[in-house]
């Protein structure tokens, strides 16, 4: 527990100092929290750690920065400064003043950021970035005030309230036959720690020709947020991309020409996995799916690379948690099969994971099944080829975060 204002007795003097500590305490409980769940790493006097827990609620992953009509609309993310204090002047704050807000639309929780129409002749690129005041001073209110030495009551215009404020910002890059990206603000911060931070989400191509009446393309957003996720310290397990979130020069100059991305460009939004244990029953007469039924639609699972394995039978008792106590040889004791697979497509190649009888003899021969997303709705659904399989099958599939 961290020091805290005690009141012995009652008539006690109070000081603004007191209030304050009740105030901070208070305030402060939150990223507290976030201070020991995500870890990062304290201030050393050359940079600040900074970074945003992107958009997203439940089961539904969204883009921080999505493409819309002449403009970018920004989900809800919360913006996180790590500690800004060296440990020679406090070993705490060092350690754990982090400071966060979030940031949501006027009216709604998504926010939309206009781009400047492009008549250069020449495509460019536009940095969306965040900007995070930290204690910024809130709205003045009218407050009688007592002269300790004169004990004449005036009324004064006051400021009460201090305050965390995220907003949206843009940098307008150069417009070239081969364009970079344009620099993010440098970081301005008093010695008392408060300032302006400045956060990249990503950079916008504005092709030549855009107005406000032109849609932005998917492939023209670069995302290049700084996303946090639970420390490895507490058990955190993280899938992300070396390097991800960067191009080289040459590289945003070829994509701001043509608008293509280069192939081994990830987001750096690209973080996270899930898992899912799927279980089938195609055995005929007792399929537990239709060809091409929804296997689980709770989220949308396009856009992702897939880890899967799977495994086969052939009695519609190896399901060995719905038979305990039956003498049977379960399905885990069967061969497996690994492999990789995405949902960016649904063609007959698209598939988070494809076994077929190569894969297992208990499967029919010539037959092959998939587990594949819809690319309409996104559900994850299963189909067969080749006839009936008539067999039992499971899989545990890795689902990377979405790549763009």
């Amino acid at each position: 527990m961290q020091e805290r204002f005690q009141l012995q007795m009652n008539g006690q003097e109070l000081q603004t100092s007191d209030l304050n500590m009740i105030s901070k305490a208070a305030s402060l409980a939150d990223d507290r929290v976030f201070a020991e769940l995500l870890r990062m790493a304290p201030y050393t006097g050359s940079a600040y750690a900074k970074g945003i827990i992107p958009a997203g609620y439940a089961n539904t992953p969204l883009p921080t920065v999505q493409a819309g009509t002449g403009s970018v609309t920004i989900n809800t993310f919360r913006a996180v400064v790590g500690s800004r204090n060296l440990a020679a002047t406090s070993p705490a704050d060092n350690w754990q003043d982090i400071r966060s807000a979030v940031f949501t639309g006027a009216t709604a929780l998504p926010a939309t950021q206009a781009l400047a129409a492009n008549a250069s002749g020449n495509p460019r690129w536009d940095l969306v970035y965040a900007t995070f005041t930290l204690e910024a001073n809130g709205n003045s209110f009218t407050r009688y005030m007592k002269d300790v030495l004169s004990r004449v009551v005036t009324a004064q215009s006051l400021i009460t309230t201090v305050k965390n404020v995220v907003t949206i910002g843009v940098v307008q890059g150069t417009a070239a036959a081969s364009p970079v990206w344009p620099s993010l603000p440098v970081d301005t911060v008093q010695p008392d720690g408060r300032g302006l931070f400045y956060i990249p989400l990503a950079y916008v191509r504005v092709p030549n020709g855009f107005t406000s009446g032109s849609a932005v393309a998917t492939n023209d957003i670069a995302t290049v947020a700084p996303c946090l996720s639970l420390s490895r310290v507490l058990g955190g397990n993280t899938a992300s991309w070396v390097n991800a979130g960067t191009a080289t020069t040459a590289q945003q100059g070829a994509w701001g020409s043509s608008g293509t991305p280069p192939q081994l460009y990830a987001s750096s939004a690209a973080t996270g996995i899930e898992t899912r244990l799927i279980a089938i029953n195609l055995i005929t007469g007792s399929e537990s799916h239709t060809n091409g039924g929804i296997v689980d639609a709770s989220q949308d699972w396009r856009g992702r690379l897939t880890r899967y394995t799977a495994t086969a039978g052939t009695n519609a008792s190896q399901f060995a948690w719905a038979n305990p106590g039956v003498n049977i040889t379960p399905i885990y004791t069967k061969a497996g099969v690994t492999g990789f697979g995405h949902t960016f497509i649904t063609g007959t190649v698209g598939a988070a994971a494809y076994v077929d009888y190569n894969s297992f003899t208990q499967m029919t021969n010539g037959t092959s099944v998939r587990i594949f997303a819809d690319n309409t709705t996104g559900a994850l659904k299963v189909d067969w080829s080749g006839g009936a399989p008539n067999c039992l099958l499971i899989f545990a599939i890795d689902f990377f975060a979405p790549m763009r």
